[in-house]
């Protein structure tokens, strides 16, 4: 993944989190969700509650 695809990735992970921000799935990113064996539903999920799903794993303040 270039820095490029990565930075759109990003953009594309913050409009779904955002309710105000909101773009759709985009089928750029489909390739990338399947090499993961992912969806972008779950991925947006692990954005969103990262700190709920991996708190014991990245620590808590």
């Amino acid at each position: 993944m270039s820095t490029a695809e990565y930075l759109q990735l990003l953009d594309w992970t913050a409009r779904q989190v955002r309710s105000d921000k909101r773009g759709a799935t985009t089928q750029e990113f489909a390739p990338l969700f399947d090499r993961l064996g992912s969806s972008a539903e779950i991925w947006c999920r692990l954005v969103k509650d990262v700190g709920k799903l991996f708190s014991v794993v990245a620590g808590q303040p």
